[in-house]
């Protein structure tokens, strides 16, 4: 039986960081397995700064069913958020969307009753035509 020409790695060796080729001139690569590394500085994303505070508001009158006060604030604040690049567009679109949403749906349930008082009123004046008076 043939004995291979070097013993296999301790296990101690097995665990080591890999050694990694820089190229000239570059800061040696940094160790992976146990090293600690220096915290990087915590940079805020694209876009975010202040919260609009006009948005919130905007979307809470909204949402409780304001929403003539809800959309007129939403505009508002989708200008204010285009001029000063404060964070909220989302907050003050979805105002604006739930604001028009309640004023068709409240729109169009005051038609409906409309219509509906009407119906009744032109069968009630029929049925008194046709049966005389009450009395």
């Amino acid at each position: 039986m043939a004995r291979a020409a070097q013993d296999p790695p301790s296990p101690v060796d097995a665990y080591e960081a890999p050694t990694i080729a820089t190229p000239a001139g570059d800061q040696p690569a940094p160790e992976y397995y146990g090293a600690t590394v220096a915290p990087q500085p915590i940079t805020p994303a694209p876009g975010s700064g202040d919260l609009n505070d006009l948005a919130v508001f905007a979307l809470i009158a909204s949402c409780i069913g304001l929403s003539i006060p809800g959309l007129i604030m939403g505009h508002i604040a989708l200008r204010q958020i285009k001029k000063s690049g404060e964070t909220g567009h989302g907050f003050a679109l979805a105002a604006v969307i739930v604001g028009y949403v309640i004023t068709v749906l409240v729109l169009l349930a005051v038609v409906v009753f409309v219509v509906f008082m009407i119906a009744v009123l032109v069968a009630a004046g029929s049925a008194v035509q046709e049966f005389g008076s009450f009395g």
